[in-house]
């Protein structure tokens, strides 16, 4: 008869070889597919998310066959915790239960074209929005939601004007260096949004391809006079 030590060393030895191979194939790996990730349950399934995250830098991502179990609070952990910077493809396709109406912050700086950010709209509890350089963002796609973000970075989103400072309503700290606002847009931010403390633009003596400022020493002045507690920091790039 096989002993049990005999039996457990065996399957420990396999285990240990197994995992070497699946590390090393992994690593290798340029995807992350339905063939990796099955639909194993919240447990199981994050647990090899995690693991597969841990031995790849995926270049793409196929979660289709997660759905039954992807949650945004299941997919946190593992995606904090991986380097995500080759990938340029991610497909949630039907992971329904991902829902972001929960979601209170966004980042998506340097992501450059992320059309007229309408599809923002959903994210009804979103208070922190990042968007530096998301130069296709135009205001009348981000209006329905300006009025309850407390943090507002818009540097670098070229084609929002002076039609969003009056919405504003909530924010605290904005940022709307190299956008289209000028002196008028300005006295809106100064008279609608009560709860401004700190305001980043773009030094008018900056030398730029980008759209740098429209306002004038005589506005950043007047906002000054009108709101005292307001922080102003220039910026140049």
């Amino acid at each position: 008869m096989v002993s049990n030590t005999l039996i457990a060393g065996t399957l420990a030895r396999v285990s240990k070889s197994f995992h070497k191979l699946v590390s090393q194939c992994l690593s290798e790996a340029s995807s992350i597919t339905p063939c990796n990730v099955r639909d194993l349950g919240v447990g199981r399934g994050c647990a090899c998310l995690t693991s597969l995250l841990q031995h790849s830098q995926p270049r793409s991502m196929d979660l289709r066959t997660c759905h039954s179990w992807l949650t945004a609070a299941s997919i946190r952990s593992p995606m904090l915790a991986s380097d995500l910077s080759l990938l340029h493809t991610l497909t949630l396709d039907n992971c329904s239960k991902l829902g972001a109406s929960g979601l209170k912050a966004l980042s998506l700086c340097g992501c450059g074209d992320i059309g007229d950010g309408s599809s923002l709209r959903p994210l009804r509890a979103l208070t922190h929005l990042q968007l530096d350089w998301c130069y296709t963002v135009t205001t009348a796609g981000v209006l329905p939601i300006l009025a309850q973000l407390q943090v507002a970075g818009l540097h670098g989103c070229s084609l929002l004007d002076d039609t969003m400072c009056a919405s504003l309503l909530l924010v605290g700290d904005l940022d709307i260096s190299f956008s289209l606002v000028t002196d008028f847009g300005l006295l809106q931010l100064a008279a609608s949004s009560t709860c401004l403390k700190k305001l980043t633009l773009a030094d008018l003596d900056v030398v730029n391809v980008w759209t740098c400022a429209l306002y004038t020493e005589h506005g950043l002045a007047e906002m000054k006079r009108l709101r005292p507690d307001v922080k102003q920091c220039l910026v140049f790039v």
